[in-house]
């Protein structure tokens, strides 16, 4: 939220420029999602796997 605040504000007083509101918020959804997806592939393939037979491998 402050980050955007931040950039809003930047926005305004720098640029004095039109706010394309789909890209303002487009972009951090799309990079959550993409750091979702990033966490959550690795997590699953974890959960498959037995934590002792996993530590008794070199």
């Amino acid at each position: 939220m402050v980050g955007w605040l931040i950039a809003f504000v930047v926005n305004l007083h720098l640029v004095r420029g039109p706010v394309f509101w789909s890209v303002f918020a487009g972009v951090p959804e799309v990079l959550l999602a993409l750091a979702a997806v990033a966490c959550w592939m690795p997590a699953r393939s974890a959960a498959g796997l037995d934590p002792l037979v996993a530590l008794r491998e070199p």
